[in-house]
Order: C-alpha cells, then structure tokens, then sequence
C-alpha cells in the first residue's frame, strides 16, 4: 500500500523511522520504509542508523558514493514497491500520533499530492541546517 522513502546525510533518523513503524503497525497497513543514506562521512550516525534494519519491513542501504538531493530521492522511488509514496525529509517529526493514518485517510483515487502534518526538530540546530530548516518551515505554511 505505502511506501516510506526517506534519504539520510549524516542524519540520525532512528526516532523518525521507529515510530513511523509503530504507527503503521497499529494501521495494520502493507507498508516498507526504505532509508537511504547519501554516502555520509559520519561513521556514528551511519552506526545508529543501520539498527533500523532490526525492525520489519525497514532497510537503511548506504549508497557507494553520494549522489545528491534529486537523485536519491529518484532511486528511493525508483525502488519503492507500493503505488503510494511518502517522500519525508530526514531532520522531521510525526506532528501527531495518527500521522500514517491521517495519510492513509487523505488518500484518494483522485489524491496526487498530500503535504503536511510534519514538524521540523529546532532543538541542536548548528549554522549549517538553519538554511534548510528555514526552507522547511516556508514550505510547512504554503
């Protein structure tokens, strides 16, 4: 039913991936969450994050080499193997517990696109976020 497609550069996304799987597990949805990681240079974040593959219906595959924004997100899609997609960034939040299934219920035959219901972690954010941060936040409010 739903694929979640999430690209990671030295991003811990364990808290994200973890309960995205708690909620689609109380949806009892047909569900994958694939992580893709950008060939990040930080081996401790890369560490955390491979426990992802523990849970069921999750993988975390660091990439050989870095192949940028555009491109990550066109092979996560390209490997995805439900018709729905849930693009999220790797620095966001579920806003709310019954996030998957306020997705699951907005989606329609005549669904698109469906944006929001996400929150980005201002907490530890360093200099070279805060641009992508900012961007982020405009696009919650459009």
């Amino acid at each position: 039913m739903i694929s979640i497609l999430i690209p990671v550069f030295n991003y811990n996304i364990l808290e994200l991936v973890s309960k995205l799987h708690v909620q689609c597990k109380v949806e009892n949805i047909a569900f994958e969450i694939l992580c893709y990681d950008d060939r990040s240079d930080d081996i401790l974040t890369q560490q955390q994050n491979k426990k992802i593959e523990e849970l069921p219906c999750c993988s975390y595959v660091i990439l050989e080499k870095n192949i940028g924004r555009s491109a990550i997100r066109n092979k996560l899609a390209k490997n995805a193997k439900y018709n729905w997609l849930l693009f999220l960034d790797a620095d966001v939040i579920p806003k709310n517990k019954d996030f998957i299934k306020t997705y699951i219920s907005s989606i329609s035959e005549k669904s698109q696109v469906i944006n929001g219901g996400i929150l980005y972690k201002e907490k530890g954010i360093t200099d070279s976020h805060l641009l992508r941060l900012v961007y982020g936040l405009s696009l919650i409010h459009i």
